[in-house]
């Protein structure tokens, strides 16, 4: 199989995956957030739930945000503008939410460790 992404069916002018892609983007977050609490509640060891977590944004946010990136990519160039932006969506929601999710644990862990 190539390694490009040459051998994916280019999307149509009309029918898009940008809808997906943002509604991914979108829901992706509180999935990753419900992923870590599940984590929380479950009572895991310290390790396991590192790996919990660690598992938890890098699948439960980084596969929407590949999936809005080859969306995006996959494009014609004709495509509407409103189909840019949602796939742009799907592209800048998980990255939000990393930053909403992330920064709190960063600072939590931070004052925890620093007392």
């Amino acid at each position: 199989m190539p390694t490009s992404l040459d051998y994916v069916r280019p999307q149509t002018r009309d029918n898009s995956h940008a809808w997906p892609a943002c509604f991914l983007g979108i829901f992706s977050g509180p999935a990753a957030l419900a992923l870590i609490l599940l984590g929380g509640i479950l009572r895991l060891t310290e390790s396991v739930f590192v790996f919990w977590v660690t598992a938890a944004l890098v699948i439960g946010l980084g596969g929407p945000f590949v999936f809005g990136c080859v969306v995006r990519y996959r494009m014609p160039i004709d495509t509407p503008t409103r189909h840019k932006l949602l796939a742009a969506v799907g592209v800048l929601a998980p990255i939000g939410w990393i930053v909403v999710i992330v920064v709190p644990i960063l600072i939590a862990m931070h004052l925890w460790f620093t007392e």
